[in-house]
């Protein structure tokens, strides 16, 4: 199945005494980015994503994190749903948070298998390569803004 292969943060994470830490990011204060590694990946073969949230704010702010974080959906041109990552997660849960200060970013990587999952859990996932065609990844974190990508998917 597919898993968070990193994690990571632009700048320095640490709070100044110049920005006061507010608590949880506000989705108005943040911007979400999704970029795959290459624009076309042969049919079932593993698509990297990338998902950056920038504080777009003058505050401090705290992102969570956690299995299913950021969320990302697959979908085919006609609005098919073929991949829910928090399907592949027997449990979905938060653990921790990490500030962000004013104009840095926090990232996730997120590998997909390139096969078709997107049941409510890992048993209702009826497998197998999907079809050749273009893709629409969109990612959110923790229900707060949205950043979306295509991709190809072609004949292997």
């Amino acid at each position: 199945m597919a898993l968070a292969a990193a994690t990571g943060l632009a700048g320095s994470g640490a709070a100044s005494p110049l920005h006061a830490t507010r608590g949880p990011c506000a989705a108005a204060g943040l911007l979400v980015r999704t970029a795959t590694a290459r624009r076309s990946y042969p049919a079932g073969k593993p698509v990297t994503i990338r998902v950056t949230v920038r504080n777009l704010t003058r505050s401090s702010c705290w992102v969570p994190l956690g299995s299913c974080l950021p969320q990302v959906l697959i979908a085919a041109t006609d609005g098919t749903v073929v991949w829910n990552r928090a399907a592949i997660q027997v449990v979905c849960v938060v653990h921790g948070s990490r500030m962000l200060r004013p104009g840095t970013t926090t990232f996730a990587v997120v590998t997909w298998n390139g096969e078709s999952c997107a049941g409510r859990d890992p048993k209702t996932c009826p497998g197998g390569p999907v079809r050749p065609g273009v893709y629409r990844a969109t990612a959110n974190w923790s229900s707060l803004r949205r950043g979306s990508t295509t991709f190809v998917v072609r004949p292997s």
